[in-house]
């Protein structure tokens, strides 16, 4: 309890009063005023309050006035919805807790509990780019229609899956500097998850960033390259000799670091031998095969866009990565996701008062693709203007994947979390969903009554204290009703609202009548049909060596139908980082088999190809909310909940 003390001796003092006054009119034969004046003086001096309970604890839900910030401007495009609650959508918009960025969000719920409903309500009303990590193909299904054809936005498909249509990216074009490309190697041999044995991986960085930086000399796609040279005939000294012959100079100088000496003064019988040496070449050539998948060499193949046009103008970009498939393109989706995010974070660090694009980043099911770099992504890419939407079944996931530092730095990078009930109801486990949103809520104090006895029955004392109690226990939140989550938002008390559901909002009829985009159909993305005999001989070092070294014993790669052919020297001319955005080919919109266009003769001009159209400007798009919809619940209310 915590007393007044002028309070009580004010009280005491009334007391005192109402006490000789009643004894005053006693003795002056009145006792009815007596009675009367002791009778209501009593209750003065009980009502006059001199001292109070300690309320340590205030936890509550949230009330609609305290929400009100969230209820504002929820169709403007610019924000990302998390719920409704008193019969409103909520978001989060930029401005939001005095915050000018979005900050990351975190969807937590198990299976079919129908978290991923908010990936769709969202798309349909994000006006900014997007990237979709889309491991079931349902969402691109769903929004990609929407998303072209009413926002008109660029809307890109990509899809590895051997058999299925894919639009083309090459993360490795994204590579602009050597420092670039060595940190991918080093990010795609992931030479920390081998233990003991990472030091085979991390001597078979070394060759891969000479492999790939040789495919840029030689103007062909990497991953065609890679194929081309790791899995030849001639094994590794075939590989050595022919990467010699570019006579780069950082190529010769990442590959002498693999083999510790130049390929002329190797001795290639002892090197037979040489186990330190094989091992690591087999751990390259086991990470590569990862990559040479007809459907991933045709992915890759080329870049229909670049990490570049979603920060310049509005795009959407669809990882279709199927589950069932996931292990085979892990390495392959890791690659991809980084070459973007680390394109785009170089180009504001380039330039920091660039103006781009907001960028949603949709990671659904993101314990299963699990982006290696996730944790670094969150404390790192908010400042760039891209925004993490994370969903996951368990928090248990974050630890097991990320490790305890991994979990810590997502949980406190995102602003934003979303839990739906989830089935353990243990307050006992510490790592669990159920037991971190009963501890997250708070506590609140409630009074405790209580009354004590003697032996034979006759009250002795009654006694009232306030104890402390959780908002909501673990076994409660178990038992929320379908549909029910629990959102913490930056300094906003909980909110216990409703799950976002697509069918409520009047443009998921639209979205039903645009289709999915299809991609163009596959060409041929074999092996590179150029290769060389290899030699032992060295190029000797002349006026026309460079030009030999660079030509002769580079793989050629045949030119896709609808594309503009163009010679060896001019591929290799072209930077990673403005190579134009061909278009697909006639041939390939049709699904029709294409073939090898023979490279034409040097003399002959050759007609550059156009320039890719820009997109129709997007047209003024007002989302409502359809509240009167027959298949809307009645229960979106506070007190329902």
């Amino acid at each position: 309890m915590i007393v007044n003390y002028k309070l009580f001796m004010l009280r005491w003092c009334l007391a005192l009063l109402v006490f000789w006054v009643t004894v005053f009119f006693t003795m002056l034969g009145q006792g009815i005023f007596a009675a009367a004046f002791f009778l209501v003086g009593s209750g003065l001096v009980y009502l006059f309050k001199d001292s109070r309970p300690q309320v340590r604890h205030t936890a509550h839900f949230a009330h609609k006035a305290e929400i009100a910030p969230l209820t504002r401007g929820v169709f403007e495009g610019d924000g990302v919805m998390v719920g409704f609650a008193y019969k409103q959508p909520l978001v989060v918009r930029p401005g939001t807790a005095g915050k000018n960025e979005l900050g990351h969000f975190l969807w937590v719920g198990p299976s079919r509990s129908g978290k991923g409903l908010s990936i769709a309500s969202n798309l349909y009303n994000w006006e900014g780019s997007a990237i979709v990590v889309d491991i079931k193909g349902e969402i691109a299904e769903q929004t990609a229609g929407y998303r072209r054809d009413v926002l008109g936005q660029d809307v890109f498909i990509l899809n590895p899956s051997g058999g299925e249509s894919s639009h083309q990216f090459d993360p490795f074009k994204e590579l602009e500097t050597d420092e670039q490309i060595f940190s991918a190697a080093i990010g795609f041999m992931q030479p920390d998850k081998d233990g003991a044995n990472a030091i085979f991986a991390q001597r078979a960085s070394a060759a891969l960033a000479a492999l790939i930086k040789a495919a840029k000399v030689s103007g062909a796609p990497t991953v065609a390259f890679l194929d081309s040279m790791i899995y030849q005939p001639h094994g590794l000294k075939g590989t050595a000799l022919r990467l010699q012959a570019l006579r780069d100079p950082q190529v010769t100088r990442w590959l002498n670091s693999f083999l510790g000496k130049d390929p002329d003064q190797m001795d290639w019988d002892e090197a037979d031998g040489d186990r330190f040496l094989n091992n690591s070449w087999q751990r390259l050539r086991t990470a590569a095969s990862f990559l040479i998948t007809p459907g991933v060499k045709h992915m890759t193949g080329g870049s229909d866009f670049m990490a570049a046009n979603i920060v310049d103008r509005p795009t959407t970009v669809y990882l279709v990565f199927r589950e069932s498939e996931l292990t085979l393109n892990l390495a392959l989706f890791n690659l991809v996701i980084d070459a973007i995010f680390r394109s785009i974070m170089r180009r504001y660090d380039l330039n920091p008062s660039l103006e781009g694009q907001k960028i949603l980043t949709v990671f659904d099911e993101a314990f299963r693709a699990s982006p290696n770099l996730l944790a670094e992504y969150a404390g790192t890419v908010a400042g760039r203007g891209i925004y993490l939407c994370i969903y996951i079944q368990s928090l248990a996931q974050l630890s097991d994947i990320w490790g305890k530092e991994g979990r810590t730095v997502i949980m406190e990078n995102a602003h934003t979390k979303v839990f739906l009930p989830a089935v353990d109801r243990s307050d006992d486990d510490r790592e669990g969903t159920s037991s971190f949103v009963s501890a997250s809520c708070g506590k609140y104090m409630m009074e405790d009554r209580g009354m004590a006895k003697e032996e034979h029955g006759k009250e002795l004392n009654t006694n009232v204290r306030m104890t402390e109690r959780e908002l909501i226990s673990a076994s409660e939140f178990a038992m929320l009703g379908a549909g029910k989550s629990i959102i913490l938002c930056n300094d906003f008390p909980p909110i216990l609202a409703h799950r976002l559901e697509p069918w409520r909002f009047k443009e998921h009829a639209s979205a039903q009548q645009s289709p999915a985009p299809r991609p163009p159909g596959r060409s041929d993305t074999g092996r590179l049909d150029t290769e060389p005999p290899v030699t032992t001989e060295v190029p000797q070092a002349g006026p026309e060596a460079g030009v030999q070294a660079q030509s002769s014993p580079t793989p050629e790669t045949p030119a896709t139908a609808g594309r503009a052919p163009e010679a060896g020297a001019e591929a290799a001319a072209v930077s990673p980082a403005t190579a134009p955005v061909n278009p697909p080919s006639a041939e390939a919109e049709t699904g029709e088999d294409s073939t090898p266009v023979p490279a034409p003769d040097a003399s002959s001009p050759v007609s550059p190809a156009p320039p890719p159209a820009l997109p129709a400007p997007a047209p003024q798009v007002v989302l409502s909310l359809d509240l009167d919809a027959e298949d809307q619940d009645d229960d979106i209310d506070q007190g329902v909940f």
